[in-house]
C-alpha cells in the first residue's frame, strides 16, 4: 500500500513551481530549482525524479512524539527531486542541495538554501507544542 494517495501527491506537484515554456503537466521546478516530471515519482534512477518532502522534517518530529498524521499535514509537504531531498536530509530550516535547473536539465550545485519565513512561521503555529 502506497502511504500518499494520488490526491495528495497530485495536491504537491500542483504547488511546484511552474516554468513558462514548460508543460506544466509534465515538468515542474522543486522549491531549489531543479527540475523534476511528473510521471517520475519517487524514481531515483532518474534525475527528474521527485518525493515528497516533508518541510520540518519527520524524522525531528517522530523523535517529539508527533503522530503520523500530524507529521503529514498537508502545510509540511512539497514535492522536491530526490537528489536535493536526500541532500536536505533533517536540516532545517537552512540545508544544502545536490542539483539544480540549467536550462532543459539539472546540474550538480552545493548552494545553501533556507525556508522562507513565511512558511516556517506557519510550521511553528502548526507544530507548537513540538518546536519552539
Amino acid at each position: 500500500m502506497c502511504r500518499y494517495s494520488e490526491k495528495l501527491k497530485e495536491l504537491v506537484w500542483n504547488q511546484a513551481t511552474i516554468k513558462k515554456g514548460y508543460n506544466p503537466d509534465l515538468y515542474r521546478l522543486d522549491p531549489c530549482g531543479a527540475w523534476m516530471q511528473k510521471d517520475k515519482y519517487n524514481d531515483r534512477g532518474s534525475d527528474f525524479g521527485w518525493e515528497i518532502d516533508h518541510i520540518y522534517p519527520q524524522a525531528l518530529l517522530k523523535e517529539k512524539g508527533a503522530e503520523l498524521d500530524e507529521i503529514d499535514a498537508e502545510e509540511n509537504l512539497r514535492a522536491m527531486n530526490w537528489h536535493n531531498n536526500v541532500s536536505k536530509g533533517i536540516d532545517y530550516p537552512v540545508y544544502h542541495i545536490a542539483i539544480k535547473a540549467e536550462d532543459d536539465h539539472n546540474t550538480i550545485a552545493d548552494e545553501e538554501f533556507e525556508v522562507n519565513k513565511d512558511r516556517q512561521e506557519k510550521l511553528k503555529k502548526l507544530y507548537s507544542k513540538y518546536i519552539c
